[in-house]
């Protein structure tokens, strides 16, 4: 807590933010911490740091300890031009794709629920396949951890406590994670992605002929770029053709690296 007190008068005293923003910072850290010494016994299921992340806490405590969590194995049918939404409530899930599928396989420990083509989880750990080539995927985890390899023209990923560690192959991405650390590797150069990470560290590997802008927005944070070959053009760092794709990142609080 402290270290990041330091961070937002250091930020104060270089003219990145003005006293207002800074005291706005120091009182949610405040917060934070307030609330954090009455949520210990929550263990590794909420973390050290979940504060903004409160109002989740009910559905997460009665998936995980309601007596029905029992092993998974289930395969889905599915149209793969449809909108797939998987939603994970306490636990962790690795994603894997195979090809020339229709099936989603889906193993692990927990609950299970198939409502209107949406796939609930909770309560435990789990692994599931997906087709290679979806169109539309919606990942939802209140809070746990996501890590895999993904491929789907659009991918929308909102992640409220927890790590993502995710390959990445789409056209489209809106990626958010709440408190937490996010890495990214892109398989191929997506058209437009949106990365947010509002508390934690932000880590993307471009594909080795990447070829597009990345426009940053750190507020509290540092930006490294270890990847050669860029030019920096109106607060934005270009690759090649800067028209074939553009990656804007947005950390309110944290590192961000570009590999």
């Amino acid at each position: 807590m402290e270290e990041e007190i330091r961070k937002i008068l250091k930020m104060l005293e270089e003219g990145k933010i003005n006293a207002e923003e800074a005291e706005r910072l120091i009182n949610a850290l405040e917060e934070r911490r307030s609330k954090i010494k009455n949520i210990d016994s929550l263990g590794k299921i909420i973390g050290e740091s979940v504060s903004s992340a409160l109002s989740i806490v009910p559905s997460i405590l009665e998936s995980v300890f309601t007596p029905s969590s029992k092993e998974i194995r289930e395969k889905i049918e599915w149209n793969k031009d449809e909108l797939l939404e998987i939603s994970l409530s306490g636990g962790d899930l690795d994603i894997k794709t195979e090809e020339n599928t229709n099936e989603i396989n889906i193993e692990g420990k927990g609950k299970f629920h198939l409502e209107e083509g949406k796939i609930k989880l909770a309560g435990g750990d789990f692994s599931i396949t997906l087709p290679s080539d979806l169109k539309k995927l919606r990942i939802l985890v209140s809070a746990g951890d996501l890590d895999g390899s993904v491929s789907c023209e659009k991918i929308e990923i909102i992640l409220n406590a927890g790590d993502v560690d995710l390959n990445i192959s789409c056209d489209d991405l809106n990626g958010v994670v709440n408190m937490g650390d996010m890495d990214i590797k892109f398989l191929k150069s997506p058209k437009n992605a949106t990365l947010n990470c509002n508390m934690g560290d932000l880590s993307i590997n471009l594909p080795e002929n990447y070829n597009g802008t990345i426009i940053p927005h750190i507020s509290l944070g540092d930006l490294s770029i270890s990847k050669e070959g860029y030019r920096f053009k109106d607060k934005k760092y270009v690759f090649g053709n800067e028209e074939e794709s553009k990656i804007e990142i947005f950390c309110k609080m944290g590192d961000v690296s570009i590999n």
